[in-house]
């Protein structure tokens, strides 16, 4: 949980900070091109995921089968790795919905800020997402370099 806790807090100051570079610098490129392709990127991400997954739990499942070995907390993690992408590309289009509306803009007056900082940090926590579950495929490899020796 605390891990989890601290990937949240990172993912939400990396767009923080992002977002601030971008407004800092007047560069007008982080929301339009979030509102135009994060969807698209998060569900690239997600079959990149599913694929990664597919090939690391397939290794798992024969280095059961040859060594008897069991893995449950791998198996429970890439669950996990996945229905954590879906869940952010739920709240990706929930928030560019919400970040679209002229009555939050009215309303709220940093709102652009707010919804920008959110969906940048769901790209970063997505990447974050990717990035562990490539590590199982540089553990399982290492492990069977182990083994051959």
């Amino acid at each position: 949980m605390m891990d989890q806790m601290k990937s949240v807090a990172f993912s939400l100051v990396a767009g923080f900070i992002l977002t601030m570079v971008d407004r800092l610098l007047v560069a007008d490129f982080l929301r339009p091109f979030l509102d135009a392709n994060l969807v698209t990127i998060l569900l690239a991400l997600l079959a990149i995921n599913i694929t990664t997954s597919s090939v690391v739990m397939t290794k798992l499942r024969e280095l059961h089968e040859i060594k008897g070995l069991d893995f449950p907390n791998a198996t429970r993690e890439l669950r996990k790795s996945l229905v954590e992408q879906v869940v952010l590309i739920a709240c990706a289009v929930v928030f560019l919905i919400l970040g679209s509306s002229e009555v939050l803009r009215s309303v709220i007056g940093d709102w652009i800020v707010i919804t920008t900082t959110v969906l940048t940090a769901i790209l970063v926590s997505s990447l974050q997402n990717l990035y562990d579950t490539g590590k199982a495929v540089f553990v399982i490899y290492q492990f069977e370099g182990k083994e051959k020796r």
